[in-house]
């Protein structure tokens, strides 16, 4: 078996955290910004998914909760990361060196 070290083609993506108070606002940019077929970024009325993202992606629909970040990449794909992975993987560009 033969191990590679390989980095993302993607490069540098957009990215929002999506919170109570801009859970409409990030819908509506999905839905702006993204590609129209793939994405739709509804936001439920009813319950405990008032607080929800469903968006239609390459691999299926996923959802961003509160917490959760919603990232755009250069290729105008839009997939939602966990609020508790997002650090982890992504950092942001504004960040000093």
């Amino acid at each position: 078996m033969e191990l590679q070290r390989v980095v993302p083609v993607y490069g540098e993506v957009t990215a929002v955290q999506v919170t109570e108070e801009n859970v409409l606002e990030v819908a509506a940019w999905i839905n702006e910004t993204g590609q129209a077929d793939m994405v739709v970024g509804e936001v439920a009325k009813t319950g405990l998914a008032e607080h929800t993202i469903d968006m239609h992606t390459q691999e299926g629909v996923q959802r961003a909760s509160i917490g959760d970040w919603v990232v755009l990449d250069p290729h105008g794909e839009i997939y939602p990361v966990l609020g508790s992975v997002f650090p982890r993987r992504l950092k942001s560009a504004n960040a000093e060196a």
